[in-house]
C-alpha cells in the first residue's frame, strides 16, 4: 500500500497471509495534510523475477523503495503469482483519486540512478483477510 508503506502477501483460499511495514506510514512523514496530496507509487519487477515497491512525493527526488521480495520467498506451493499495486480505500481518510500515469518495462527516466534495496528488511507478520 504506497500510502500505509506496507506490503501484503496473499495466499489463494487461505484467510492468512502476510504484512510487513517496510517504508514509513507517509502521515508519519507528513507536515500537515496538504503534504500528502500527490504521490507516485511503482511496482517493480527486476531481471532476477524479484518484486519491490517504490513511491514518490510528486514534485520531490527522494524515491523510498521497499525492498525486493524474491519469488522464490513466495513458495514452491504457489502455482501462479500475481503482482498488483493497491490502495486500501477503507484506510484513507480523504476521498483520493489514483491514476495510471507509466507503464513499461524501465522505471521512468526520472527514477532512473534509484534502485530497490536489496531485500525487505523489515519483519513479517501474520495477516488475517
Amino acid at each position: 500500500s504506497p500510502v500505509s508503506g506496507r506490503v501484503f502477501v496473499m495466499f489463494a483460499e487461505e484467510l492468512h497471509g502476510l504484512v510487513t511495514q517496510p517504508m514509513p506510514a507517509l502521515a508519519e512523514r507528513a507536515a500537515d495534510d496538504t503534504d500528502l496530496e500527490e504521490i507516485e507509487a511503482f511496482l517493480c519487477l527486476s531481471a532476477d523475477d524479484a518484486v519491490s515497491f517504490c513511491r514518490r512525493r510528486v514534485g520531490e527526488d527522494r524515491v523510498e523503495w521497499s525492498g525486493k521480495i524474491p519469488w522464490a520467498f513466495l513458495g514452491a506451493r504457489a502455482k501462479h503469482k500475481f503482482t498488483s499495486l493497491n490502495f486500501q480505500i477503507d484506510q484513507l481518510k480523504v476521498p483520493a483519486e489514483v491514476s495510471v500515469t507509466w507503464a513499461g518495462p524501465q522505471l521512468p527516466a526520472a527514477l532512473e540512478g534509484t534502485s530497490p534495496l536489496p531485500e525487505i528488511d523489515a519483519v513479517w507478520d501474520v495477516f488475517e483477510w
